[in-house]
């Protein structure tokens, strides 16, 4: 009888674990949105990078990494995920605002007009796109500094 009760408790604590629902999503992005607003940049690169190892299509989590190194002016890396998320996910205008404002820091003015046109598809807001059009043109016509 007590291994009868044994296998039980067994079977079910097994399945339990096996079952168990794995470390929320939402709280891992609640914790990377957070240190973020307070600018920890290389704190949201570390626990991404630990969460990522696990779950490495969350493109949620992704995007974060993605803006924390283009505040850490790690353009080339940032690019690198915008262009990621993109390629999965076209319609995420959070990437593709990144990514414009990579191509402004760069002056890479054409292909910050043409993220910008993919952009003007899916965009709800208008009124910001506009405002980057105009951001755009500025900036190509501002004096050149030497």
């Amino acid at each position: 009888m007590l291994t009868k009760i044994c296998k039980i408790v067994f079977i079910f604590l097994f399945t339990a674990m096996v079952f168990a629902e794995p470390v929320s999503t939402q709280s891992n992005l609640q914790e990377i949105k957070s240190e973020y607003k307070q600018k920890n940049y290389q704190k949201v690169l570390t626990i991404s990078d630990e969460y990522l190892k696990t779950h490495p299509n969350d493109y949620d989590i992704k995007l974060f990494v993605a803006l924390s190194l283009y505040q850490l002016n790690q353009d080339n890396k940032a690019e690198v995920i915008f262009k990621e998320i993109l390629q999965k996910y076209p319609k995420y205008n959070d990437a593709r605002y990144g990514l414009i404002n990579i191509y402004l820091r760069q002056k890479k003015y054409k292909e910050a007009e043409l993220q910008l046109n993919e952009l003007k598809k899916y965009a709800e807001n208008k009124e910001n796109v506009e405002k980057y059009y105009n951001k755009i043109e500025k900036a190509k016509n501002s004096p050149k500094k030497s």
